[in-house]
């Protein structure tokens, strides 16, 4: 195999004159430790204490306050091994609350808007923004005021990389959080942006991570300055126009836009592990029941409507068995967002996967082939009246306001259960300080 590149140094690559660095930028904000600061901003006693959060039925450890990293606690532990070593060392315990985690994303979103419209929510923790510098304030003056400001309306932290590309703006957000400064610039003019790249693993590279890792390494690329230096249409030949656009974004030229409208999902999904298996049919119907309901919820605050709906579930079984995964796949005769039309299809397909006496450990409603609310295809297969239809999405749209204002899951189908024995483990979970009244801070005074 020959290939026009270096691996032991890349060769020289013509620098771009520079493209107004202190005229224009793109930020990447992203939230510092986000589930363990949105527990702290509602519970003081938290701050400066080491604080894990778990993750769906207290099964791991998915975010660490950095108090909780200085004692080691990788990411990703089981629960069940470290609980003892956690109270040992007075580690603070929080099941996830992605209810307050979705809302306080949305807080910070809004926060940023007021800087520009130029945003792009990337992640729940992470948002790109487009900036142009004033008269009287420079890049990272705005991008220090941009942290001061998230922290001051939210109470979330948050480390800010300007750069004049969206990959150059992700290492320099892994810079400000490693110097402890918050904000941190890397643009092609900058005397450390050599230093920088060269000092950036492969591996942490936006857009190549721990799989093409290797494959890099091994053709000698491996620091981000390598990646750099590379040929342009012989990394485009072996790993596509993608990667080759990361190249373009590590010599200073934007491959990239901003997404201020991103496209709509292809899919919704509701996916969970049961706190405790479901002992017969009639359990498991009310957490299917449950978990349709939930996904049609997401469905229509999208605005969208489904033509396809899946079902799975799955067992505790380490070997595959005939009974380990099992899933059916349902065409809707008219696309729809009616709760109580898709739960009884759902609920047809598990009576015919669903096998007594075996110990399920997880189930999942997948929603697909989503469509616009309006100007959906009738068919003259369909049993269900139209009119009928109508009433019902009608219903479910009141259902949804009644909810929303009053609490999620004020009012839901009867067919969901009440006493609900599978739900999720949750032992240690904060209130719902930001979206239920109920869990609402009071202040005496």
């Amino acid at each position: 195999m020959s290939f026009k590149t270096s691996p032991a140094e890349p060769a020289e690559p013509h620098r771009p004159e520079p493209r107004r660095a202190e005229a224009s930028a793109v930020a990447l904000v992203d939230c510092d430790n986000f589930y363990c600061s949105c527990e702290r901003v509602f519970d003081p006693k938290l701050r400066r204490r080491p604080l894990v959060v778990l993750s769906n039925n207290d099964g791991c450890v998915i975010s660490r306050s950095a108090e909780a990293k200085a004692l080691d606690i990788p990411m990703g532990a089981p629960f069940f091994k470290i609980r003892r070593d956690l109270e040992k060392n007075g580690v603070a315990i929080r099941s996830s609350n992605y209810a307050l985690y979705g809302d306080m994303s949305r807080r910070v979103q809004e926060t940023l808007a007021t800087f520009t419209p130029d945003l792009e929510a990337y992640s729940i923790d992470e948002c790109f923004i487009g900036l142009t510098a004033s008269a009287v304030e420079s890049i990272d003056e705005l991008g220090e005021r941009i942290r001061q400001r998230v922290g001051q309306w939210t109470g979330i932290p948050v480390s800010v990389g300007l750069a004049p590309t969206k990959s150059l703006a992700k290492i320099a957000t892994h810079q400000a959080k490693r110097s402890g400064s918050g904000v941190a610039r890397l643009f092609v003019e900058d005397t450390d942006y050599e230093a920088v790249l060269r000092d950036t693993p492969i591996r942490k590279v936006w857009g190549v991570g721990h799989r093409l890792a290797p494959k890099f390494e091994s053709v000698g690329i491996p620091t981000a300055w390598h990646l750099r230096g590379a040929d342009e249409a012989w990394v485009q030949k072996q790993w596509g126009v993608t990667l080759a656009r990361l190249v373009r974004e590590l010599r200073g030229v934007p491959s990239f836009a901003i997404e201020t409208n991103p496209p709509p999902k292809k899919a919704v999904a509701f996916t969970r592990s049961f706190g405790v298996p479901p002992e017969s049919l009639e359990e498991m119907s009310e957490a299917v029941s449950a978990y349709v309901s939930k996904a049609l919820r997401k469905l229509r605050k999208q605005r969208r409507k489904a033509g396809v709906l899946s079902l799975y579930l799955r067992t505790f079984d380490k070997e595959r068995t005939a009974h380990s995964f099992a899933s059916r796949t349902i065409e809707l005769p008219v696309a729809t967002d009616w709760t109580h039309e898709i739960a009884r299809h759902a609920l047809a397909a598990l009576e015919e996967i669903y096998r007594p006496g075996v110990r399920y450990k997880k189930a999942g409603v997948i929603l697909h082939d989503l469509r616009p609310t309006t100007g959906v295809q009738q068919s003259i297969f369909d049993d269900e009246a139209p009119a009928r239809r109508l009433k019902g999405e009608r219903l479910m749209q009141a259902v949804d306001i009644i909810n929303q204002r009053h609490g999620a899951e004020i009012i839901q189908t009867a067919s969901e259960g009440l006493e609900q024995r599978w739900q999720l483990r949750c032992a240690h979970r904060s209130p719902k300080y930001t979206s239920r009244w109920t869990d609402v801070l009071v202040v005496r005074c």
